[in-house]
């Protein structure tokens, strides 16, 4: 069985029976899962994979998040491998990544097939015109090409998944198709012989050692496909005779000798060559075979074809040409060059159930398909085409169709955006915003500002940004569940750096501030919302705000701008943290502000600022502070330093606000950080990093303060100059905003969403109850599981399921639980299709979350 998922289309959803009280476990013993109609719920395209990739935790990085500008692919081939798929056909990149015209997708990431992929001459992606698997698992790979993963070969090579071999085969024309029959590789394609063997035209066995003919060549033609059923070798093509025997279009290779299958194909008239470009079996065990052919025999049969064991008859018919056919689930799937079949309007695509036909096309699909493929989860498709998904991403030569419509294929849903992200908030509902250097979100067209609902982007509106000065682009929350929002904007017809608030029950935005400065101080870098005290931090290396003198920072309570204690007389301020006990801290680049010496970072008591000790240093110099947390009793400061007071450490480290005093964290990382957040109880720091601790970790890892262990997320963030910039928690998931490419291995461009609790290398290291925590098992899910929840401290607890959207299905229990170990059964109702998300709150403080996959 394939288990791989580079989406997953959610048929069915959950809901629970109803917060079950103590009472009621006791009674039924777990928490009911029932299955609603799947008309309650959208078409979903994601899932997380089944299989294991490079980091097993991959799987919980959201695969939705690729380019929202599809690859350009031309696909020809395709074969199933295990739980992999490979394509071949004309294309440099998939996903991003140069593959040249052969790709493997693993389920969770695409890779090139082999190194450099397949070149032509001039350096250029070859062209793979057909696959095959050999019985022991190789790689047959044909086409127009002179080298493949860098070793030299022409048009035909042997890949073992460790080296490529050429096939010793001299021969002028091209292989459209091959097959393995009882063991050897059969070619066909329009060549007049292979190392000039007679009876070598258009096809030829390979037995591993040498060439031989099969019964004597093809005549008048070419073969265009093969198909093996039981001991026989099915071939079609626009050949008049095979081995000397009259058979125009299709003939069978019974072992020993050809023979025709029925009467002759024929075109619409005598000058017409008939062809038969695509065969397949029917349940039934029934022969259908489609091309360019308008007669059998006597009979009118155009273009499908399907043959009862003893004669030909009508299927359809289509008004043009078969260019490829797959059985899939008991259905018949078509595609070519055709309007119609029977009395259905379906251009290019349609499928049979065996009493009706159906459409699959509408308006989205612009040509005919050159492969179709059954899997698992659908029909994947490959050609020259393009075809519109419902969430307005174009697929361009590769697709799948599912019993829900067309959906894209490779862990990209076109979700991901077209520029930088540099800032995010979460609301209440559980989306996220994002700004940033971005106009599109997803398909969305949305400039600088949109929001993501769990499934879908959506544009932001009523905010004119300024798109020759992208200064800056930040936000944070603010008052009544609104937005501040700083950027350079249009107001009143004059490019305008301002701080605004936005409501986005009403998409209207007020500006609150209008930053001044030179051309090279007049940028925000910082925004923090003081919600208890209703009071609006700003922070940058401006020098006015409302015309007032400033300096870097400032204060609204809703009225008026104040700065505080003077500002800074050089460099900036990068990130703010308002305490618990009113006072703020600011961190950046300085050395002195408000008239007090203070490296880079200080505290704003209320009347004057104060260093915190001897502040962060880098060698002799200031060093740099990019982002502040305040978390039990502690403030963590990151960015690009080593040294914190007198403590060493690499640019992480902790303030003790009780006593003052610094500490280390442990190992620090090897690059800059630029975002920190909380997830669960654990610290999440994000940058330019390779390397927390002792762990690798691409630009992103989270450090938990109970076990002083860092831990990464699974592969993390990839890409050429790939940083993160921003982080945020909503509906459950982490998210993550930068410059990237990738997440997980996937594609992922510029944000990304993780759903993952505790990583599987801390689960290794974690005493049974160190810190709070939530998993499911047992894994794989069947119709029973159980929720376990670890809690360090007793309160009241929530915990919700939801689907792999963010989508709220169901609560599962709210109310007191003491520290230590709960368990909570779930009977799933056997959705085995679909992914479980559960989420615990504390407090109302997110602890922790747990996929379950079937």
């Amino acid at each position: 069985m394939i288990r791989w998922f580079g989406f997953c289309i959610l048929a069915v959803g959950w809901i629970c029976s109803g917060a079950a009280s103590a009472q009621e476990r006791s009674a039924t013993g777990s928490v009911q899962l029932r299955q609603i109609s799947p008309a309650a719920w959208e078409a979903l395209q994601r899932g997380l994979p089944q299989v294991l990739a490079a980091d097993p935790d991959d799987r919980y990085w959201d695969p939705q998040f690729g380019s929202n500008v599809a690859d350009t692919l031309s696909v020809q081939a395709i074969v199933v491998k295990g739980d992999s798929i490979i394509i071949g056909g004309y294309f440099r990149t998939v996903a991003g990544i140069v593959v040249n015209s052969l790709a493997l997708w693993d389920g969770l990431r695409w890779t090139p097939v082999v190194p450099g992929g397949a070149l032509s001459p001039v350096g250029m992606p070859g062209l793979i015109t057909a696959l095959a698997l050999s019985p022991e698992g190789n790689l047959i790979i044909a086409g127009q090409f002179s080298s493949l993963g860098g070793v030299t070969v022409t048009n035909l090579a042997l890949y073992d998944w460790n080296t490529v071999t050429a096939l010793p085969a001299t021969f002028t024309g091209g292989i459209a198709a091959m097959t393995y029959y009882r063991g050897d590789l059969i070619i066909g394609g329009a060549f007049e012989s292979i190392n000039g063997i007679a009876g070598t035209r258009g096809i030829a066995r390979w037995d591993g050692t040498s060439w031989h003919s099969l019964g004597g060549g093809v005549e008048i033609g070419n073969v265009s496909v093969l198909y093996v059923r039981g001991s026989e070798l099915y071939v079609g093509g626009s050949f008049q005779r095979v081995g000397g025997v009259d058979a125009p279009a299709l003939a069978v290779w019974d072992g020993s000798s050809w023979h025709a299958l029925g009467d002759p194909f024929r075109g619409e008239t005598a000058n017409i060559t008939p062809q038969v470009l695509a065969i397949a079996a029917l349940p039934s065990g029934e022969l259908v075979v489609g091309g360019d052919f308008y007669r059998i025999g006597s009979q009118v049969i155009p273009y499908l074809a399907r043959w009862d064991g003893s004669s030909w008859n009508v299927l359809g018919p289509p008004d043009g040409p078969i260019t490829a056919l797959a059985v899939h689930e008991g259905k018949l799937f078509i595609s070519g060059g055709f309007e119609t079949v029977g009395t259905l309007t379906s251009p290019y695509a349609a499928y049979w159930d065996g009493s009706a036909w159906y459409s699959m096309a509408n308006d989205m699909l612009n040509t005919s398909l050159a492969v179709l493929t059954p899997t698992d989860v659908g029909v994947l498709v490959g050609g020259n085409f393009t075809v519109a998904l419902d969430n307005g991403f174009i697929a361009n030569g590769l697709a799948v169709w599912t019993e829900r419509g067309w959906a894209g294929f490779g862990g990209n849903r076109g979700n991901g955006l077209n520029g930088t992200v540099t800032g995010l908030v979460s609301d209440r509902s559980g989306a996220v915003y994002a700004t940033g250097s971005f106009t599109r979100a997803g398909a969305t067209p949305s400039p600088h500002l949109a929001r993501f609902t769990g499934t879908k982007w959506e544009a932001v509106g009523g905010i004119t940004f300024n798109e020759q000065q992208q200064l800056f682009y930040l936000l944070s929350p603010y008052r009544n569940e609104t937005l501040a929002l700083a950027a350079v904007i249009i107001a009143d017809g004059q490019n305008t750096p301002a701080v605004l608030s936005y409501d986005p029950s009403t998409a209207r935005a007020t500006i609150l501030g209008r930053i001044g400065g030179t051309i090279t101080q007049r940028s925000v870098y910082a925004l923090s919302y003081d919600r208890e005290r209703d009071l609006l931090y700003c922070g940058g290396n401006y020098r006015t705000m409302n015309g007032d003198t400033v300096r870097g920072i400032a204060v609204y309570d809703g009225q008026q701008w104040r700065g505080l204690g003077g500002g800074i007389q050089s460099g900036a301020i990068n990130a703010i943290a308002p305490l618990p006990d009113g006072s703020v801290i600011a961190g950046g680049t300085f050395s002195t502000i408000g008239g007090t010496a203070a490296r880079s970072i200080a505290r704003w008591n209320g009347s004057a600022w104060e260093p915190l000790g001897d502040g962060i240093g880098q060698g002799a110099q200031q060093g740099v502070v990019y982002a502040l947390l305040v978390a039990d009793g502690w403030l963590y400061v990151a960015g690009r330093f080593d040294r914190a007071g007198s403590v060493q450490c690499t640019n992480i480290a902790r303030w003790n606000l009780t006593s003052g005093t610094w500490e280390a964290i442990p190992g620090g990382t090897n690059g800059t950080i630029y975002a920190l957040c909380l997830w669960g109880d654990e610290i999440v720091a994000a940058g330019e990093f390779t390397r927390a601790g002792d762990t690798s970790a691409n630009r992103i890892a989270r450090y938990n303060p109970a076990t002083g262990m860092w831990s990464r997320f699974g592969s993390g963030i990839e890409g050429t100059g790939a940083t993160v910039r921003a982080l945020a928690v909503a509906g459950g998931a982490l998210c993550v905003g930068g410059a990237f490419d990738y997440a997980g291995g996937r594609s992922s461009r510029s944000f990304a969403r993780w759903f993952g609790g505790t990583s599987s290398v801390e689960r290794e290291a974690l005493p049974a109850v160190a810190s709070s925590a939530i998993e499911l098992y047992p894994l794989p899910l069947g119709e029973r599981c159980t929720a376990r929840v670890q809690l360090r401290r007793g309160g009241n607890v929530r915990l919700d399921a939801y689907t792999l959207d963010g989508r709220h299905v169901g609560r599962l229990w709210e109310g007191w639980l003491s520290a230590g170990v709960h368990e909570f059964p779930l009977w799933l109702g056997g959705l085995h299709s679909n992914a479980l998300v559960i989420v615990a709150l504390q407090d109302g403080r997110f602890v922790g979350s747990a996929i379950g996959m079937p």
